[in-house]
């Protein structure tokens, strides 16, 4: 296993915004982690797991403004011909899906490491380890299908230096869960966040030091004008995804695969691992290259989407 990189001052400000975590929150969270620790000694991890799906159920019966959010991300994949039944159930399902997703975020490091390690699976691991194995990183091109930060963290666990592109507008709770995992497993390579709107010089960092860098380009709203985007079809519309990240992998010649994060029953999970997109060594970045590569990530996001309605957390 590798030692993670020294990070230069540009780049420790990339990935640590000022924003922090307050005193608040840290309390907030530790009692949140406190309870479900009771709970994990006292039903254990799979009592926890129905428990968790239970008040995930609850919050969609009581939270009627979210459930209407849900079954709108969830009307591309479903058209008039699907049953009401049907599309009640994925939501339902989205619910208590992103619950269990929360509640095992906030507990895994309770969780003794032979415990952990079943709870995780790489698919396709082979083409993700051919891939480093070239030492010009990895970009693993992600999508808001499932919870990839839960993904992050499994994979730092199992030995792989992980980066991620985050909003700066999201929620301190990962930096929190990620000072608690960097306590309980020192010896483990850290998670590097890098934040939308910064710089890009850190990114070519981590490609030069052989991370796998994953952000997602399927974004609703664009967060800044000045970034560049390019079109594709999805579910019959046309939508603009970001490119930024992609050219950058494509100019280190990192290799290029698609990831998808699928939750299993019994707080189980997996990466899935498709690729590689592009042939990193030929540093082609014409319009067309660009065009089918992000047209494919779009075919995949699709199918991905109709088989797993319930993974799909924003569009």
């Amino acid at each position: 296993m590798q030692a993670p990189a020294s990070a230069t001052p540009a780049e420790s400000a990339a990935a640590h915004p000022q924003s922090e975590v307050t005193k608040w929150e840290a309390l907030s969270f530790a009692s949140m982690r406190l309870f479900l620790g009771c709970l994990l000694r006292i039903v254990g991890l799979g009592g926890l797991y129905h428990l968790s799906r239970g008040f995930g159920g609850l919050e969609y019966l009581i939270d009627y403004k979210r459930r209407r959010r849900v079954s709108k991300m969830q009307s591309i994949v479903f058209d008039e011909s699907t049953p009401k039944r049907v599309r009640r159930k994925w939501v339902c399902e989205n619910f208590m899906r992103l619950r269990c997703d929360k509640v095992f975020y906030l507990i895994f490091d309770k969780l003794p490491k032979e415990k952990l390690a079943g709870c995780f699976e790489i698919v396709n691991r082979d083409i993700l380890d051919a891939a480093l194995a070239r030492g010009n990183g990895v970009y693993a091109m992600t999508s808001h299908i499932g919870s990839a930060h839960v993904i992050g963290m499994l994979m730092s666990f199992m030995g792989y230096r992980v980066s991620g592109v985050r909003s700066p507008k999201e929620g301190n709770i990962r930096r929190y869960m990620q000072s608690k995992w960097a306590e309980k497993y020192p010896d483990h390579p850290p998670i590097t966040l890098l934040y939308t709107g910064h710089f890009p010089r850190p990114i070519y960092r981590l490609f030069k030091d052989n991370f796998i860098l994953g952000s997602s380009s399927d974004v609703s709203k664009i967060p800044d004008e000045k970034m560049r985007t390019i079109p594709v079809k999805l579910f019959g519309h046309e939508l603009e995804f970001l490119l930024g990240p992609l050219l950058i992998a494509i100019r280190c010649k990192a290799a290029v695969l698609q990831s998808f994060t699928l939750s299993s029953p019994g707080f189980k999970y997996r990466i899935e691992f498709l690729g590689p997109l592009t042939d990193p060594d030929s540093g082609d970045e014409s319009p067309e290259l660009l065009a089918k590569v992000m047209q494919q990530y779009a075919d995949n996001i699709a199918e991905y989407a109709r088989k797993y309605p319930d993974h799909i957390t924003k569009r």
